[in-house]
């Protein structure tokens, strides 16, 4: 009999599987050292529910944190996922998704993304589950973008974008330029490089690492280009003292000068084309600045800078400085500084200033600007200031037979005259002439349509 009355007294005392009887009048079982465990009510480890109990069962757990006692797929250790549920019971339903995605911001505002966000579950304002950007702190580095000559990797396809590169002790430009294909392109990293080769139906573009790192210098003349195309980009170029085509002679083909300076040219004898001397050739001048013309030992002068025979100019931003012409005794006769005979084209953005022509005793005539014969221009955007020529009555555009068009013009300060028209015709509109010594329009049996002029 007591035996019986001992077991039901242990039955009122404890659950089932040995914890706290919820239904007992006593918080703490009548051990000397109880337990704390937790309620494991699915199983998967980790308990919810904190008791205390004289000896350990099953449905017991010594670590907690289970913040769904019901579902054994949620506990402490759980996978994360993008379900809107905290599987792992940090508070958090997304927090170490184990299918979240790391999507793209575009941080420089070149319409590329490439900087990435923490993984998230959801696509973030702007964001772009893809990247295309390699250098997302650069805004000229994206898909698409033009490559430039230097040693990055601009429309992000893991490659230079050039053919052939110029940058090692031994590296020649013409070597380049004979290496790569038809319609290559070149690149001519920072340096001083050497230039004087003949070249025959060559298709070429070379690029130079900007205008203040790339140099060119010639010992002779630099270019002779018999058919083809050639073109340089953003390089300085350092010719040698010439008669003729310091730069370039160019015979049935074409030249291309983007964004190039030129140092200052030095010409003597019978001076002609310093910059550019063309037969049927197509010349294209873009942001192209000739810093200087010397031409102390000049005895004739035909086109100083540039002198075409045949086919086309197009120019948009060509300025010449400081232009000093032959002094002492010598006789000069000559065509100034640009001669075109028999071409066709349009000059944007002529910029040219501070001349000071010194001819000889002898010479009936000075030498002005531009000599247009047989040629179809248009001049536009231009502006010739501070022209000095002693003969006074020297023109600085000088046409013989041709059709000339001026627009927006202003010629200033010049000690000589203005526009000598003979047997061709003239178009002008927005042409302004201030502080011109001589005639500002001369013609010979021309036809001149003038407008505010």
């Amino acid at each position: 009999m007591s035996r019986l009355l001992l077991v039901l007294v242990l039955a009122a005392c404890t659950g089932p599987d040995g914890g706290v009887d919820s239904d007992s009048d006593s918080d703490s079982p009548d051990c000397a050292d109880p337990l704390t465990l937790w309620v494991d009510a699915d199983r998967d480890g980790f308990g919810g529910e904190e008791v205390e109990v004289c000896t350990r069962t099953s449905g017991l757990t010594d670590v907690s944190g289970d913040c769904d006692d019901d579902d054994p797929g949620t506990h402490p250790e759980a996978p994360e996922t993008c379900e809107p549920l905290d599987r792992d019971c940090d508070g958090d339903p997304f927090a170490g998704a184990s299918d979240a995605f790391v999507s793209f911001i575009d941080a420089d505002g070149d319409g590329h993304a490439g900087t990435p966000l923490d993984p998230a579950c959801e696509l973030a304002a702007g964001a772009s589950r893809t990247r295309d950007d390699c250098d997302d702190e650069d805004p000229a580095v994206h898909p698409g973008a033009v490559e430039l000559c230097d040693l990055i990797d601009q429309d992000c396809d893991r490659k230079l974008g050039f053919d052939e590169m110029v940058g090692l002790p031994g590296d020649t430009v013409d070597a380049a330029i004979r290496a790569a294909p038809e319609g290559g392109r070149v690149c001519v990293l920072a340096g001083t490089w050497e230039l004087s080769s003949t070249f025959s139906d060559t298709f070429v573009s070379v690029y130079g690492e900007g205008r203040d790192k790339t140099v060119l210098v010639g010992d002779e003349r630099m270019l002779d280009l018999t058919g083809g195309h050639l073109a340089f980009h953003d390089v300085r170029l350092d010719p040698a003292e010439a008669e003729q085509g310091a730069v370039a002679r160019v015979v049935g083909g074409s030249l291309g000068l983007y964004r190039v300076d030129v140092d200052v040219l030095v010409g003597s004898g019978s001076v002609s084309g310093l910059l550019v001397h063309g037969e049927q050739a197509d010349i294209l001048l873009e942001d192209v600045h000739v810093e200087g013309l010397r031409m102390d030992e000049a005895h004739i002068v035909d086109g100083a800078v540039l002198q075409l025979l045949g086919g086309t100019l197009q120019t948009d931003g060509f300025s010449i400085h400081d232009a000093t012409g032959p002094t002492g005794g010598y006789s000069v006769l000559g065509s100034g500084l640009i001669d075109l005979d028999g071409v066709a084209g349009t000059l944007a953005g002529l910029d040219i200033q501070d001349v000071s022509f010194r001819v000889g005793p002898r010479t009936p005539g000075g030498l002005g600007v531009m000599h247009l014969d047989r040629s179809d221009v248009e001049i536009r955007d231009a502006t010739l200031s501070n022209i000095w020529d002693p003969a006074r009555r020297t023109p600085m555009f000088r046409q013989r037979w041709g059709h000339t068009m001026l627009e927006r013009v202003r010629v200033e300060d010049v000690h000589g005259s203005g526009f000598a028209l003979s047997w061709g015709s003239l178009e002008a509109s927005e042409v302004t002439w201030e502080r011109v010594e001589g005639m500002v329009l001369y013609a010979y049996d021309g036809d001149a349509q003038l407008s505010q002029w």
